[in-house]
């Protein structure tokens, strides 16, 4: 995809994600656990934070047209078109899990290398 192509896609309105989707929200790496990384590992970290910006986005937009294309299927009386609807949300469930435990070992990924001299310092992780 050409720069030009990308960039007006991701600033197009149908890439902006639902304030109310959390599940759409990308996963950034603790500060004190990105400090501590070695510059590599930072590069690697930005690099994932990118792909999963764009998963995210391509969720987005296939979801919203799905919400569209289910309303035209209930409105119009389209059994078919909704069981297929229901297919391509269950596929966009698969891949939302997929991106899930990516961030999961994204944002894990690091933290025993890591994690015994941030404890040595005092500091402690936060539940979430």
């Amino acid at each position: 995809m050409r720069g030009e192509d990308y960039k007006l896609i991701c600033e197009d309105d149908i890439t902006k994600r639902q304030k109310n989707c959390h599940a759409l929200a990308p996963v950034v790496c603790n500060p004190e656990v990105l400090d501590a990384l070695r510059s590599d590992a930072k590069k690697t970290d930005h690099r994932l934070q990118d792909v999963s910006k764009d998963i995210l986005r391509a969720a987005t937009i296939v979801m919203k047209y799905l919400l569209a294309l289910n309303k035209v299927a209930q409105d119009e009386d389209l059994p078919k078109v909704a069981q297929e609807v229901g297919v391509l949300n269950g596929a966009m469930a698969l891949l939302g899990n997929a991106n899930y435990k990516k961030a999961v070992r994204h944002e894990t990924r690091d933290q025993p290398q890591v994690c015994a001299p941030l404890f040595q310092q005092g500091y402690s992780f936060p539940v979430r």
